[in-house]
């Protein structure tokens, strides 16, 4: 496993603790964000360029626009004004930092485009060559977005030797905020997303499916719209435990029950329990999962794994780097493919503002080390 060993710092303060112990060399970074309506957009930023240190500073903004007609308008929100108020006032005080704001289209004819557009931000190695650390912060960024973007930086990094970039995330969590946000509209169907899709070809039109799934709240027209689209043999459900809230697994079951105990597909063995703070833990997890499924498939000519996360980033960040490595091995492996399957919001809105700054004391910073140095 490729992740077998692994760089996850928890919690703000440990966090504050690497970067100040990481930046006392001189680091050319590149901090890669959207600029999005949450209140979370710049904590990141601010939290990593307020400690001192030597190198260049750069500031890749990724803005979203649903349509041409509002990209041409320049049509923002009042949220997304002021937290790009508040990012050029902070950075001005930023020594060495230049900012590029990257717009993308997420809709065009009444669906969802992002994960297309998402895997143009960065375009070719020379753009992330002249950096010694890329940071990409998903704090607001959809997971149609920073799927794929994960997925071009990586591939780059993994196709130039040469290339000694190291990659990291960031995202800030806060389910009591999380709980505060809801999706305004949904996509008509489920997409694979870009570059983690499975092609249906003849050699593999008669393989068994698998549906690996990562249960959230508020997703259930999501799901059934997934489950709508594959066709399983076995659907494994993968719920947060240990958590903040210690009844949140019993929860989901609760909320999921009527879909996943009526399907036949579905057998309460199949559940499985996953650290809601290490995506690490989940990528070991869903890796083995697919390897047991792989086996017992074989005899049937070959494995099809569909991959969706419908939880926290922090756990999606690990569902992708388990098809990203998995993927790597197609070509080696006739008998399996897998892919991510999704389902773009459309908008979103908080639902009840009330408490919003007490509620955005609970916050909280991770950090995790995808690619670079440590791996070497």
């Amino acid at each position: 496993m490729r992740w077998k060993n692994y760089i996850l710092n928890k919690k703000s303060e440990k966090c504050i603790d690497f970067w100040g112990n990481y930046l006392t060399e001189s680091k050319d970074l590149l901090y890669i964000h959207g600029l999005g309506f949450d209140p979370r957009t710049l904590n990141g930023i601010k939290t990593i360029y307020n400690i001192d240190g030597s190198g260049k500073r750069d500031v890749l903004s990724v803005r979203y626009f649903q349509s041409q007609e509002e990209k041409d308008s320049n049509i923002t929100s009042d949220e997304v004004k002021q937290h790009e108020t508040e990012l050029v006032n902070f950075l001005e005080a930023v020594n060495n930092s230049i900012r590029t704001i990257v717009p993308i289209i997420t809709r065009a004819e009444q669906k969802s485009i992002a994960s297309i557009t998402a895997h143009n931000i960065i375009e070719n190695i020379e753009q992330i060559n002249l950096y010694s650390d890329v940071i990409v912060d998903i704090s607001a960024m959809p997971r149609g977005v920073f799927i794929p973007l994960l997925h071009k930086i990586l591939k780059i990094i993994d196709n130039h030797p040469e290339c000694k970039v190291n990659l990291h995330v960031v995202v800030t969590e806060n389910y009591l905020l999380d709980s505060k946000i809801e999706d305004e509209g949904v996509e008509q169907s489920a997409e694979f997303i870009h570059g983690l899709s499975i092609h249906d070809l003849a050699i593999n039109q008669k393989f068994k499916e698998v549906w690996i799934a990562i249960l959230g709240e508020k997703q259930l027209e999501q799901y059934d719209k997934i489950r709508s689209s594959v066709n399983p043999v076995s659907t494994c459900a993968i719920l947060p435990f240990p958590s903040k809230d210690l009844r949140r697994g019993d929860d989901l079951i609760n909320h999921y029950q009527d879909k996943l105990l009526n399907d036949r597909d579905f057998d309460v063995k199949n559940i499985i329990y996953a650290d809601e703070q290490n995506p690490f833990q989940v990528y070991r997890l869903i890796r083995n999962t697919i390897e047991r499924h792989s086996l017992s498939l074989n005899i049937f000519g070959g494995t099809k794994v569909i991959v969706s996360a419908l939880s926290s980033k922090l756990l999606t960040v690990g569902a992708f780097l388990a098809v990203y490595e998995t993927k790597s091995f197609e070509n080696e492996r006739k008998d399996l493919r897998i892919g991510i399957k999704h389902v773009d919001s459309i908008s979103h809105k908080f639902v009840d503002q009330k408490d919003k700054q007490e509620i955005l004391k609970s916050n909280e910073l991770f950090h995790m080390w995808i690619a670079g140095e440590p791996y070497i």
